[in-house]
């Protein structure tokens, strides 16, 4: 009984798992307890075909063939076609099942069949998770059911005790307390939402960043920023810059107000090209950055008025630093203030640039006042083309209201040096050849604006190709126009870099004061609160002067423009008025009367056969009891002219077999003085005879006599006497006792 309860705990999950791991992921509509019903019947029917012996096989094997005859005979072939037509997984499902039970048996034939088996799962399992086509719930709880089995056998064999050292004893005595487990594995509910892991990451979120924060201060110990190399800053302002970019995590932006689809943060701007590099040679003391912020906000306010918000809105951000110590502010160009929460930062501005007062590190955090420019709608065209004009007592008042009243550097008395140092160093004199000069009057042909020239430039150098490499260029090229030239002539792809170089230089061209400028482009998250920024959001774009209404940035990287503007109040208010002109009426449509179709009642009887499930029953009952009939009379007869020594040993074992019913089992361990000695509380010692003649007979090698066979022969029936008289259960036991002398 143990062998076999013990083949049934291993033997069973085998069956199962592989039946509804297949079966399920190609269909998963198909029923899960007809997968698993089917897989236990198989290999309980498996199992009884190891266990019995020869004569119980017989039967077994009679009585299913018999089955499966007699139903195959009562189900015609349309049913048949239908059924399988309907159902094609029932002819795979049989396969797995009987491939499963045979190649789990002959594997756990084996020493180290158990722990492959364990590890294949295991395997199987992560795999699953990894390439996420997780299997059914059901499937994990018996995968980890049959892995805690195979540690249970592997502890209790490796485990030195003594006593009972039975391996498949123990699984058997403890498998009632796995069987809970297993039941507490399916009831226990599953989060739709995959696990995640919150307590490993934040044990790794936390290693990593004193791993991080090591590396920064190590770094920060020769006084320069960690992207001094990278101004941009992941690619160098070195024009041939081979610098990859990567996904490292750099910042963390989150919106506090407004929402645009794309942030585009200054980090550092250039003024002079020289082929190959970019550099700075402008140099302030004032703060260019607010001085770009009151003169736009004061010529808006001076040209629109009440219409201020169709030209400007304000934003709200927060910018955390992560992997980065830095001095360099990253914010949108027309900031109006930068502070750390309630506290003020102390700022510093140098050459048209702004700082923080000392290098940040990760974790740092700062917010952003800033304001926007409605410059992809139209209506910006007339603004840049004619912008208000203002006074001292306009600054003063902006100042104000935006809470930056006394601001170091951004005085009004500031704005005509600012002006006069932008166009000394943002409008070098630049000699196009004769070829690109001609093809920019060919370019800018019908143009009446500056705004019109700079977007028809823009619109030009969008329609070439990216390429995120700027190898390749001639090492001659010692001029911005040089470059320029070659450009657009031979190359005409490359990366942001070299478009924002073009651009400057065909901008500064016309008389357009233009200048570099590298930061990040931050795509915005819609889904979640904030964005990271990585190494590979690192962009360079460039941004021209228009008198009197300050910088402005454009875009002419190819694939990189995105719309930011937004419509005005008059747009609104005319597609509103526009919509409600054109709304249909309300027609009332007359309800049309749909008659009911019949619904087909069918007969729940006539999807099972009730006459064919009793054909089967009594033809398998039939077939088992005249086999069971058949084996009776074999094993009579078989007896009948047997020898005596044969006739002998086949009593000893029905009496002992007759000792089991009683609860009296021999242990494999136990000699039989001992097994008598334990029978004869329980068995009146009459009884117990045969036990002492038998061991006489095995220790002396006595011949057997007529009078040895007849007396083990009425042993046989006075047991069975004795049995029947303990009540009906044991009546009731008898039944196995017939089997088991059936089948021997």
């Amino acid at each position: 009984m143990v062998n076999l309860l013990y083949d049934i705990i291993n033997l069973l999950p085998l069956c199962i798992i592989p039946s509804l791991w297949l079966i399920l992921r190609n269909d998963p509509d198909v029923p899960k307890l007809a997968i698993i019903f089917t897989a236990v019947i198989i290999t309980l029917i498996g199992i009884s075909f190891i266990h019995i012996k020869k004569n119980g096989k017989l039967i077994l094997g009679g009585t299913l063939i018999s089955v499966i005859g007699v139903s195959l005979l009562l189900i015609t072939d349309e049913t048949r076609d239908e059924i399988l037509s309907e159902n094609p997984w029932i002819i795979p499902l049989l396969l797995i099942c009987i491939v499963s039970f045979i190649a789990g048996f002959i594997i756990l034939r084996s020493r180290l069949g158990k722990p492959l088996i364990s590890i294949v799962l295991i395997v199987l399992l992560s795999l699953s998770m990894a390439f996420r086509t997780p299997p059914d719930k059901f499937v994990v709880c018996l995968s980890f059911f049959f892995i805690i089995c195979m540690i249970v056998d592997e502890i209790q064999v490796r485990w030195i005790k003594s006593g009972d050292v039975e391996k498949k004893a123990h699984l058997v005595f403890i498998a009632p307390f796995l069987i809970l487990f297993l039941i507490l594995l399916m009831v226990f509910p599953v989060s739709d939402k995959p696990y995640d892991w919150a307590l490993a990451k934040k044990i790794y979120a936390s290693a990593a960043d004193k791993v991080e924060t090591a590396k920064e201060f190590i770094q920060s110990l020769g006084g320069k920023d960690r992207f001094d190399r990278f101004i941009g800053f992941s690619e160098s302002s070195t024009i041939y810059s081979n610098g990859k970019a990567n996904s490292k995590k750099i910042m963390e932006l989150r919106l506090k107000t407004g929402s645009v689809p794309v942030v585009y943060l200054t980090g550092k701007t250039f003024d002079h090209f020289d082929g190959s590099q970019w550099s700075k040679e402008y140099e302030s003391s004032l703060n260019d950055s607010l001085l770009d912020s009151l003169e736009t906000y004061c010529s808006v306010n001076s040209y629109a008025g009440d219409n201020f918000s169709d030209y400007i809105k304000y934003g709200q951000l927060g910018l955390k630093l992560l992997n980065m110590h830095t001095r360099h502010i990253f914010s949108p160009c027309k900031y109006t203030k930068i502070k750390n929460g309630p506290n003020n930062i102390g700022l510093k501005f140098k050459d048209g640039d702004i700082f923080f007062d000392k290098r940040r590190s990760r974790n740092y955090e700062y917010l952003v006042d800033y304001m926007r420019l409605n410059s992809d709608n139209p209506i910006f065209d007339d603004l840049a083309n004619a912008p208000g004009s203002f006074t001292q007592g306009d600054w003063d008042k902006a100042m104000s209201l935006l809470g930056i009243s006394g601001a170091e550097g951004a005085a009004y008395s500031d704005i005509n040096a600012y002006r006069s140092g932008i166009y000394s160093a943002y409008l070098p004199a630049v000699n196009l050849s004769p070829e690109l000069s001609s093809y920019m009057d060919e370019l800018l042909s019908g143009c009446e604006t500056d705004i019109e020239k700079l977007g028809r430039i823009e619109e030009m150098l969008s329609t070439m190709e990216y390429s995120s490499s700027s190898d390749g260029m001639p090492n001659d090229i010692d001029s911005e126009a040089k470059f320029a030239d070659y450009f657009l002539f031979h190359r005409q792809r490359g990366n942001c870099v070299c478009y924002a170089t073009v651009f400057v230089t065909l901008s500064r061209s016309i008389g357009i004061p233009a200048r570099y400028v590298q930061g990040y482009r931050v795509p915005i998250s819609k889904n979640t609160p904030s964005t990271i920024v990585t190494e590979n959001m690192s962009h360079a774009w460039p941004e021209c002067y228009i008198d009197g209404l300050g910088w402005v940035a454009f875009e002419p990287t190819p694939g990189y423009k995105v719309y930011r503007g937004w419509k005005t109040a008059s747009e609104v208010s005319y597609e509103k008025a526009a919509y409600q002109a054109v709304v249909p009426e309300h027609i009332e449509r007359p309800e049309i009367d749909i008659e009911d179709l019949p619904i087909e009642e069918t007969d729940p009887a006539s999807e099972i056969d009730v006459r064919a499930v009793i054909i089967i029953i009594t033809v398998a009952l039939s077939v088992s009891a005249i086999l069971f009939a058949i084996t009776l009379l074999f094993n009579s007869l078989r007896y009948r002219f047997s020898g005596k020594e044969k006739k002998y040993r086949i009593m000893f074992r029905k009496n002992m077999t007759l000792m089991e019913i009683l609860g009296l089992k021999r242990a494999y361990n136990e000699t039989l003085k001992e097994f008598l000695d334990k029978a004869s509380s329980i068995v009146p010692d009459e009884l117990l005879s045969f036990i002492k003649r038998y061991e006489k007979y095995i220790y002396t090698e006595s011949v057997l006599t007529d009078e040895d066979i007849t007396f083990i022969e009425q042993s046989n029936r006075d047991l069975l006497r004795f049995i029947k008289a303990q009540g009906f259960k044991y009546r009731l036991y008898m039944i196995r006792y017939y089997f088991m002398v059936t089948s021997s």
